[in-house]
C-alpha cells in the first residue's frame, strides 16, 4: 500500500507528514491555489527541500502552459529533487497537446504521471506511452455519472497485461469508504486530500474504548482499595497503641537511691529482706 497526501499547504504538509503514513506529496495548480501560492512563482527547490525534510520521497508537480515549455520546467523540478534528495515526478494531463510531449520528456529521464483521467481507455494510453504513473479522478467521475468502480476495475485490469508498467495513483476521493472498496479490489496506490486523511485517522468507536481504557486504568480495583483501607486502619491502631504506651511509662526511670541521716551515727541502714532467710539483726549504738 502506497499513500500520497494530495495538498499545496504546508501547514498540511507539516501536521500530517509525520504522521508516517505518506511516501510522497501529490500537487497541482489548483491545490496551489487554494493554498494562496501563484503557480509560476512557486520556488520548487523550497517545496522539495521542505517535502524531503518532513520525510516525502516523492513529489509529484504538475505542468502547465504551453507544451513547448515543459520541458525546461521539468527540469528545474529533476533539478530540484536531486539537491534535495528526493525523487521528483512530472504529472501531465491526458489531453492531446499534453500527450505529445511525454515521449520527450521520458527520453529526458523525467518520470511521469498522467493526470485528469476519468475513462479507461487513457489507461490504455498511459500505458502504452510508458508512464510511471495514471491518476484516475473517482471521486469527479462519481459526481459526473460515471461508473466509476467498474472504471477501476477495467484499468485494473490493464495493469495485469504483459509489459504494463504503469501503476494506477487513484485521487479526487471523497471518503474512507471510497478507499476501502477500491481497496477491496485490489487498488493499492492513492493520493488523499487533508480532510481524508483525517477521516482515516479518527474513529468515534476507537476514541471511546481508548476513553475507557484510560479509566480503567486510572480506577483501582475494590480488593486494592479494601487492602489500602485495612493497611491504614492497622496503621491507625499501632499509632494510637504507641501514643497510650507512652503515656504508661513513668516520668523518671532512674533507680532510687537510699541516703542516710546525718545526724544520727552511726546510720542505720533500712533492713535488707533476704527471700529465703530471716532479716539481719539490727545494731544498735554502743553495743
Amino acid at each position: 500500500m502506497q499513500l500520497y497526501l494530495d495538498s499545496a499547504n504546508m501547514a498540511d504538509w507539516a501536521r500530517l507528514m509525520p504522521v508516517g503514513l505518506f511516501c510522497g506529496i501529490t500537487t497541482n495548480p489548483a491545490l496551489a491555489a487554494r493554498a494562496g501560492l501563484y503557480y509560476p512563482d512557486i520556488n520548487w527547490a523550497d517545496m522539495a527541500q521542505r517535502a524531503a525534510d518532513l520525510g516525502a520521497r516523492e513529489l509529484h508537480a504538475q505542468v502547465y502552459g504551453a507544451p513547448e515549455t515543459y520541458a525546461p520546467w521539468a527540469d528545474a523540478l529533476m533539478q530540484a529533487g536531486q539537491r534535495a534528495g528526493i525523487r521528483t515526478v512530472v504529472k501531465v494531463p491526458l489531453v492531446a497537446a499534453s500527450i505529445r510531449a511525454v515521449p520527450g520528456l521520458r527520453r529526458a529521464g523525467c518520470p511521469v504521471l498522467m493526470t485528469a483521467c476519468y475513462a479507461p481507455k487513457q489507461m490504455l494510453v498511459a500505458s502504452a506511452l510508458g508512464a510511471e504513473f495514471i491518476a484516475p479522478y473517482f471521486g469527479r467521475m462519481l459526481e459526473a455519472g460515471l461508473p466509476a468502480y467498474e472504471a477501476m476495475a477495467q484499468m485494473l485490469a490493464v495493469t495485469r497485461s504483459p509489459g504494463n508498467a504503469t501503476r494506477i495513483l487513484i485521487a479526487s476521493l471523497r471518503d474512507t469508504d471510497q478507499l476501502c472498496r477500491l481497496a477491496d479490489m485490489g487498488h493499492d496506490c492513492f493520493t488523499i486530500a487533508p480532510a481524508v486523511a483525517d477521516m482515516l485517522l479518527q474513529d468515534e468507536r476507537s476514541t471511546a474504548a481508548v476513553a475507557q481504557f484510560e479509566q480503567a486504568a486510572a480506577t483501582q480495583p475494590q480488593s486494592r482499595r479494601a487492602a489500602l483501607n485495612a493497611g491504614a486502619i492497622c496503621a491507625t491502631l499501632q499509632a494510637t497503641a504507641a501514643r497510650m504506651a507512652q503515656k504508661q511509662r513513668p516520668r523518671c526511670n532512674k533507680p532510687q537511691i537510699f541516703l542516710p541521716n546525718p545526724m544520727c551515727w552511726p546510720p542505720r541502714w533500712p533492713p535488707c529482706p533476704r527471700p529465703n532467710g530471716p532479716s539481719p539483726p539490727s545494731s544498735k549504738a554502743g553495743a
